[in-house]
């Protein structure tokens, strides 16, 4: 199912906001720097591999994912934020397109809605053409549900404590 909208995620975690933060840098390739030509030039040398990346500042993150063998840099991504709780910490944010690829939809949109009304008037008989590329073209716009499944899972796993190093647990007790 495509990813129209944002969709919500919310994960409790047992580590701390710090411990979580700490836990998301380690955990996938830092991008700070902006730039199509970078991103592209970053997917293709990580085109065989399942490779989180993205950027974090203070409790803030954001992480894109990029499935092998796929052109999808720049897709779904997740922001998200960790805040600290009595018992740990929560994770909370959106998995979410790029606003460039809604305002591509919604000019996609116009443009085939405007053609559909002129076929309606002019000619009836491919008036369903423009609204069947709308429907396609929204389709393949906003699908991503593979990435979002991706970046939940990853969110999750580094929520859970299991995977920490030695020092961290020592803290614990």
């Amino acid at each position: 199912m495509p990813l129209f909208l944002p969709e919500k995620l919310v994960v409790n975690s047992p580590l701390t906001s710090a411990q979580f933060i700490s836990k998301v840098k380690s955990s996938f390739a830092v991008r700070n720097e902006k730039g199509l030509f970078k991103l592209n030039r970053f997917i293709k040398t990580n085109n065989d591999s399942l490779t989180y990346y993205g950027s974090s500042r203070e409790n803030a993150f954001t992480v894109f994912c990029h499935l092998p063998q796929k052109h999808d840099g720049g897709g779904v991504r997740f922001n998200g934020v960790a805040v600290d709780k009595q018992n740990g910490c929560v994770i909370a944010g959106y998995l979410r397109h790029g606003l460039a690829a809604y305002l591509f939809g919604l000019v996609w949109d116009l443009i085939l809605l405007m053609a559909a009304v002129v076929f309606l008037v002019d000619q009836p008989e491919i008036f369903l053409l423009p609204v069947i590329l709308i429907i396609a073209g929204n389709a393949l716009l906003f699908s991503g549900r593979k990435n979002a499944v991706q970046l939940e899972k990853f969110i999750k796993e580094l929520a859970e404590t299991d995977k920490l190093d030695r020092s961290d647990n020592s803290d614990k007790f």
